[in-house]
């Protein structure tokens, strides 16, 4: 049977089941749920316990020995089976299905386990283990969510906060659910109950956030450039190899171009996934929202950055590596990077001026074209293409001078440039 977190504090209150298993890829939340059982079963009777750990050489016999020592004057026990690795392995595995075939009268036997991936999750002795107890998986909430799990643990203490000011804290505890805990923990010594400023959250709340390849991903995907920067920030920090994050932004490139190339041919997105071998429904949503805002021509410039920043690990080309990453985070992760992209690949940028296009002394005329359709409405004047020579520094100073609608980036800056202007009136060829 399978229980979400929320439910496990209504069922505490009932008599226990003879089976509990836990686990989770946050620590703390395992520890606080264990802990509530631990408590809920010595309220119930449960007065002896014993602690078994399971690792090298553990012998699986005592498992069953410790379920039928009982004390001849105690009452119920409580067995408490930790599996660090989460692989108990094929004998630990026949071992527990034998013991769960048979478990004692008398017994509450709780089952501690780490994150767990899919193909465990398949073996027979953790399905077992799901038929004849309680299973409640524990995993540190979202980004988005965080905010609500620190409101709902200050509320705990009898304090409150506002929005940004819980965005404050989720922003600086990210990934770290213990110094978390500690910290709000801190700001109930610190300050009375009731609604904390902002101010004194800023002067309380220390920057113990965690930052992890994975959550990089996470957040290019779902296109959150400030996240991408922040994250980026606190893996140059804390010492990431650039080759190891480089790998994971072009793998996810390379799984996005696959993606939209297959869409763009008309094949159903579940098929693509198969082929991808992305089964994660909440990777697959992700992914799904990403193919929405980026393009096929995006993503082949994207990967050909991601080359240029492997040639620059490599001491073949010089630059920031960093500077580099988040150049290509901000490109997969906002709208308008891709339009940055676009005109990257074609080597155009788009250039508007209120008064008249000039053919200077730095371009020459290159093709005119008619009038063209800009927001929806006719343009009078018509629109025409100039040709950068190379790499002028600025622009020539005119009362009439072409401005960018957005100036892109140095990094985008290639030789030759082609500009787009609209004139008016038009001039002739020089």
């Amino acid at each position: 049977m399978n229980l979400r977190p929320d439910q496990l504090a209504s069922q505490l209150d009932k008599p226990l089941a003879p089976l509990w298993v836990l686990f989770g890829n946050e620590p703390l939340l395992v520890l606080e749920a264990g802990d509530a059982i631990r408590a809920s079963a010595r309220r119930q009777g449960f007065s002896e316990r014993e602690t078994l750990v399971v690792g090298q050489g553990f012998r699986w016999e005592s498992l069953t020995m410790a379920a039928g020592n009982m004390s001849l004057f105690g009452g119920d026990k409580l067995v408490d089976l930790r599996i660090p690795t989460g692989k108990p392995g094929r004998e630990g595995g026949d071992a527990l299905q034998r013991y769960l075939a048979h478990l004692p009268a008398g017994v509450l036997t709780l089952i501690t386990l780490p994150e767990l991936d899919w193909q465990t999750r398949k073996t027979a002795w953790f399905k077992a283990l799901g038929e004849h107890g309680i299973i409640i998986e524990l995993n540190a909430p979202e980004r988005e969510r965080l905010p609500a799990w620190i409101a709902h643990r200050l509320a705990a203490q009898q304090q409150s906060a506002d929005p940004e000011a819980l965005s404050f804290i989720a922003d600086h505890v990210e990934g770290n659910l213990l110094a978390a805990h500690q910290e709000i923990r801190k700001l109930g010594l610190l300050h009375p109950e009731g609604k904390l400023s902002l101010e004194q959250i800023q002067d309380a709340v220390l920057n113990v956030a965690r930052y992890d390849i994975d959550k990089l991903r996470q957040a290019v995907l779902e296109g959150d450039p400030a996240r991408c920067a922040r994250l980026l920030e606190g893996l140059k920090g804390e010492g990431a190899a650039p080759p190891l994050i480089l790998w994971a932004l072009a793998n996810e490139t390379r799984s996005l171009a696959s993606l939209r190339a297959g869409r763009d041919a008309g094949q159903p997105l579940a098929a693509l996934f198969k082929s991808e071998r992305i089964f994660d429904n909440k990777r697959q949503q992700a992914l799904g929202r990403a193919l929405e805002r980026l393009s096929q021509s995006g993503l082949r410039a994207a990967l050909m950055h991601a080359a240029r920043i492997d040639r620059m690990i490599k001491g073949l080309v010089a630059g920031d590596v960093w500077d580099e990453f988040l150049q290509l985070a901000l490109r997969l992760a906002h709208r308008f990077n891709e339009r940055i992209a676009q005109a990257n690949h074609t080597k155009r940028f788009q250039c508007f001026n209120s008064g008249l296009a000039l053919a200077l002394r730095r371009y020459r005329w290159t093709s005119r074209t008619t009038c063209k359709l800009l927001d929806g409405r006719p343009v009078r004047h018509p629109v025409c293409w100039l040709r950068l020579r190379p790499r002028p520094r600025t622009l020539p100073c005119w009362p009439w001078q072409p401005r960018f609608a957005h100036a892109p980036p140095p990094c985008l800056r290639p030789t030759h440039r082609t500009l787009k202007l609209r004139a008016a009136p038009v001039l002739s060829r020089p």
